[in-house]
């Protein structure tokens, strides 16, 4: 046992308060390896923002803060009544870069680095907490597995609430024990600050109001008037908290909110039923395989027949109480989800660790009759034993991590989109129905993109025509589904542009990009690597000073070498030049994709739309449409294999 003891209420011996050196070198080493399994897979999935169901709201935070800076409320989107905490690290995060906030969500790297700290912060009071409930190899252990089990691996980089409400609720139970313990009455006041902190990031932290607050009483009278002067710091923190910001707003104003908040109120009264309680289990066992900590588990049982470990006994007593209190509102509301969790989850797996302390702990005791270097080598064999039960949970993580650390082929769509195609409306399913949103998915492309709707909804292909809509990005495997029906209208009556097939390098669903309508008009004939395709125009009757519209459509065999440009001549019998519409072959102003970056031969490319203007004083007849590239910078063509620098594209008639 550790030097320097203190003594404890019932006489016991009590560790002392700051552990030795050799301690925070294993504390040291367990940090590296949880930083090693959450910083390189942070920016995953960035700058398109993955929303994971109920996992992670993380762009709503910083919408919510962009609406208070710019309208002075987040009611818009329902956040007026939400905790503070988080949805002030937004706004102080979007106040502090403004230069680089365009999207918003371009702060969510850095929010989810501060979220990653504030999880290694943790990592240190879960060892605190571990150590105070089971000695200085409990809090060790308690570390290690908490830095490494998958759910908090995860949560911990999402910028989101979770995490904070975790780290903080950890803190202030700490604090309210070892203040308690080592009768330091400052650091349980400092609970009470922590705890304060904790409910600013969610309101469920006042379930173990009780306990952080009157954890001193343990003490008897001594301690009393501490308990009281808490009490009221917290009071008047919770009457600013609700009475002196717009927490309550929506309850306040609006009726419709008004009833739901009246619903909940109602719900509450009652006890949860049965089935709650058995979501909130299931949700725990999916999310964490609560079979590997039931050795430690076990482990717990063993002080509670040693009389020299009072003190450790009501410390665990009190974990598992606040396990319980941060279930109940979870079955009282009906939200049996982890991320809301993850305070009880993480006392659920501080208690293996010091139950793995207390089985070492036994097991030298029954290896007594051995040489002292043989209990210690038994007793190391032995919990090394236990220990490799939890290798799985480093397993799942290390995945995760490789997982995290892919790229996302909705930014690559998102890129190409950006870069390929002219601005409009699109339609598509939930997995890409923010890829192009510049607000809620991260875009930050110069082509604007705006959703129409989803694409399983009622309006036909013919009704989303009418109504602007020129794309729909599709799921890979239910568009070729479609191809095998032989007749569905997306694959028979529309364009298949890019297809991103399913990839075990990308993160991100498989899919399609369509065009709405088919090529009008099919053309043929090839010039270098690049295949003409067909072509789009409404009329190829036309008038003598008329400007007749027309796009192109290209399948690229190879990149070219550098960039070339268009030029589409109109000839007359004779071959001369009567009109021409050269330029940039496709809609992006900025020139960001030039033919030297068409690299998918499976790729058709759809042009820009090109403006034949044609002269006042143009002869009736008929005139020969023709295209080809030229190289921007030396003005060479690419040819054809027949050695020709041009193709014939259609016949236009001058009336």
């Amino acid at each position: 046992m550790e030097a320097n003891q203190a003594i404890g209420a019932q006489g016991h011996t009590v560790a002392p308060f700051w552990p030795r050196q050799r301690w925070w070198l294993a504390l040291l080493v367990i940090l590296l390896l949880a930083g090693a399994l959450r910083f390189p897979g942070y920016d995953f999935g960035l700058p398109f923002i993955e929303h994971e169901g109920y996992r992670a709201d993380e762009i709503y935070y910083t919408l919510g803060a962009r609406w208070i800076i710019d309208t002075g409320t987040a009611k818009p989107l329902h956040l007026h009544n939400y905790p503070p905490g988080i949805l002030a690290l937004n706004y102080l995060a979007l106040r502090w870069f403004p230069g680089s906030v365009e999207p918003p969500a371009a702060v969510i790297g850095g929010m989810r680095l501060l979220s990653i700290s504030v999880s290694l912060a943790t990592v240190v009071a879960v060892a605190f907490l571990g150590r105070q409930a089971g000695g200085p190899l409990a809090g060790l252990i308690s570390a290690g597995i908490w830095a490494i089990t998958p759910v908090m691996v995860e949560f911990s980089r999402y910028a989101s609430a979770d995490i904070y409400v975790t780290g903080f609720t950890i803190l202030a139970l700490w604090l309210a024990l070892a203040g308690t313990v080592h009768q330091r009455w400052g650091l349980t006041t400092a609970g009470t600050y922590a705890l304060m902190l904790a409910i600013t990031f969610k309101y469920t932290a006042m379930a173990i109001t009780p306990l952080v607050l009157f954890i001193p009483l343990i003490r008897g009278r001594v301690s009393g008037r501490r308990v009281l002067g808490n009490c009221g710091r917290l009071a008047l923190f919770l009457a600013w908290l609700f009475l002196l910001t717009p927490a309550l707003d929506a309850i306040r104003n609006e009726e419709h909110q008004i009833s739901n908040a009246w619903v909940q109120t109602v719900e509450a009264i009652a006890l949860p039923g049965l089935p709650v309680i058995r979501d909130v289990l299931q949700e725990t066992q999916n999310s964490l395989d609560l079979r590997l900590f039931i050795p430690g588990w076990l482990g717990l049982i063993i002080p509670f027949f040693l009389r020299s470990r009072a003190e450790q006994c009501w410390v665990i007593l009190i974990c598992v109480v606040t396990i319980g209190l941060w279930l109940v509102p979870m079955a009282l509301f009906n939200t049996p989800y982890i991320r809301f969790m993850l305070p009880a989850v993480s006392l659920m797996i501080v208690l293996p660790g010091v139950g793995y302390a207390f089985w070492w702990q036994f097991l030298q005791q029954r290896f007594a009759f051995f040489s002292l270097p043989l209990q210690r080598a038994m007793g190391a064999a032995a919990l090394l034993a236990l220990l490799a039960l939890n290798l799985p949970l480093l397993q799942a993580s290390v995945t995760d991590l490789r997982d995290r650390m892919r790229p996302d082929q909705r930014n690559d769509l998102a890129i190409w989109a950006d870069e390929t195609l002219p601005s409009g409306r699109y339609i598509t399913d939930y997995d890409n129905h923010r890829t192009l949103n510049r607000e809620w998915g991260g875009y930050a492309g110069e082509t604007r993109f705006h959703y129409a709707g989803n694409v399983f909804s009622e309006p036909s292909l013919e009704q989303w025509r009418e109504q602007g809509v020129h794309l729909a990005i599709v799921d890979h495997f239910l568009y070729h589904l479609w191809r095998e029906d032989g007749d569905h209208p997306f694959t028979t009556q529309t364009t298949l542009l890019k297809s991103y097939p399913p990839s075990h390098a990308h993160r991100g669903p498989a899919m399609v990009v369509l065009r709405l309508y088919p090529i009008q008009h099919p053309a043929s004939g090839q010039l270098g690597p690049i295949r003409l395709l067909g072509y789009d125009m409404t009329k190829e009757n036309v008038g003598p000073g008329e400007a007749l519209p027309f796009h192109l459509y290209w399948q690229a065999a190879a990149a070219t070498q550098g960039d070339y440009q268009v030029f589409n001549h109109l000839l007359d019998a004779e071959g001369s030049l009567v009109a021409q519409a050269d330029g940039p072959p496709l809609p992006d102003p900025l020139l960001r994709r030039g033919t030297k970056d068409w690299h998918d031969p499976d790729e058709i490319i759809f042009s820009r739309e090109f403006l034949l203007q044609l002269p006042e004083d143009l002869a009736p007849g008929e005139y020969s449409l023709v295209t080809g590239f030229y190289h921007r910078l030396s003005g060479l063509r690419l040819l054809s294999p027949a050695g020709e620098d041009t193709l014939w594209v259609t016949h236009i008639t001058v009336e």
